[in-house]
């Protein structure tokens, strides 16, 4: 009996250790039924969370981050595009909706954010005196002023000499309206060194008169992957007129304004393919290809826009030359790891840390496209709405309502951009 009551107790006890470790020791708040972004909006108490229709009213209960609670509804107009909420309520999974009983809104935050990225727009400037500048670079608005610890590459001197077409290194903090007040920033003149240089004529060519006789085998593609300059042209006099068009449309000021022998400047190309991407894949060069199905997916010039201008910002931000470093430093740890003949302790770690360090590298590079492309289509008048509405559609492997599509990572995060970065449907410029 006493050994019984011994093992009971010896129970209970790794029991509550147990519970303290998983936090279950603690009061845990009820998790809400949505925890996402605004998607659309149609009235101060209609909208949608995640694509998830709400729908508030009389009863509904208004709350923010910070425990300040209300019962009447907290904004004039609606909630803006990519506000992030949380919702409780009851679902009606069939025709995803949700009565809202409660609603919490996140509190306006201070978010450290740093990067590399190339100018592409100067959005205010008063650099006399080393007074400021607010620049466009990495899809952020960035403030650089007299407080702001900045180191000029030579030729660059100061602030003066600060134009699109420049690389700027920062770190700052990113305020509720968007902005990034840099506390630190490197400027470097853009140049093509000759490894970049190697890179753009290794990946130059005319992808309009590929011989569709000597288009890659499947065998090929499995045993090397998909060879671009192999692919031949789709022909569709239409739609290659209309790509072309809208690609146009989309390259920015600063690199229409460069002149032909600047080797700083991308010759971009647009290319209609059939091929089984749920992308348009953009070369160092300046050739993109665009899939045939990815065209007939989209609902109309916007997205088709959002889905080139994602493509071309790879090519602007340099990803394939950035990466090469890193890539190839993942690829001689997997090496490692496949050729040793037997196992290694701590090699099977390295293998599984090359894999989430690509995985993390071809995320980042996904986001920092994202923010960037919309700028481009901001600049191009396009509706900045659609851009992850055109990433959603590609989420399903065949065409279907976004009502019964679960909205995909790529699309969840330029609703988050659209409502930091552009809250207000503009760019924020102090």
């Amino acid at each position: 009996m006493e050994w019984a009551n011994l093992a009971a107790m010896r129970s209970l006890i790794l029991a509550v250790l147990l519970m303290s470790c998983f936090g279950f020791g603690q009061a845990q708040e009820t998790p809400p039924d949505i925890d996402g972004y605004v998607t659309s909006v149609s009235s101060t108490s209609d909208f949608a969370v995640d694509g998830t229709h709400v729908v508030c009213d009389a009863k509904t209960h208004y709350r923010t981050g910070n425990g300040q609670s209300s019962a009447t509804i907290p904004w004039a107009n609606g909630p803006y595009l990519g506000q992030p909420l949380k919702v409780f309520g009851k679902k009606n999974h069939k025709s995803q909706t949700l009565n809202a009983k409660e609603i919490v809104l996140a509190y306006p935050r201070y978010t450290d954010r740093e990067g590399v990225a190339v100018i592409d727009r100067v959005l205010s400037a008063d650099a006399g005196q080393g007074k400021q500048i607010v620049v466009r670079a990495d899809g952020y608005p960035i403030l650089i002023d007299s407080k702001t610890n900045s180191y000029f590459t030579p030729p660059l001197t100061s602030l003066a000499d600060i134009a699109t077409n420049v690389w700027i290194e920062f770190k700052g903090e990113q305020q509720p309206d968007g902005v990034i007040v840099a506390a630190q920033a490197v400027f470097t003149k853009n140049t093509v060194a000759g490894n970049e240089g190697k890179l753009r004529s290794k990946t130059e060519y005319d992808p309009a008169k590929v011989d569709p006789q000597h288009a890659q085998g499947e065998v090929s593609k499995l045993l090397v992957g998909t060879k671009a300059k192999r692919i031949p042209p789709y022909k569709d006099a239409v739609n290659q007129a209309r790509i072309e068009r809208i690609g146009a449309s989309l390259i920015p000021q600063y690199q229409r304004a460069l002149p032909v022998t600047d080797p700083t400047k991308i010759n971009f190309r647009f290319q209609l393919v059939d091929i089984a991407w749920k992308y348009a894949f953009a070369m160092p060069s300046g050739v993109v290809l665009v899939p045939i199905d990815i065209v007939d997916r989209m609902q109309n010039d916007a997205q088709l826009a959002a889905i080139l201008a994602d493509a071309m910002a790879n090519s602007l931000e340099k990803r394939d030359y950035r990466e090469q470093p890193a890539m190839h430093a993942i690829e001689a740890t997997e090496w490692a790891a496949d050729g040793t003949g037997f196992l290694v302790p701590g090699l099977d770690l390295m293998w599984l840390g090359g894999s989430i360090a690509r995985s993390n590298i071809e995320r980042h590079n996904q986001e920092r496209s994202a923010r960037v492309s919309l700028g481009l289509l901001q600049d191009a008048q396009y509706d900045l709405s659609q851009a992850p509405l055109a990433w959603w559609l590609l989420a399903s492997g065949k065409p279907k309502d976004l009502t019964n599509v679960i909205i995909p990572e790529h699309a969840r995060y330029l609703y988050e951009v659209l409502g930091t970065t552009w809250k207000t449907g503009h760019m924020a410029t102090h």
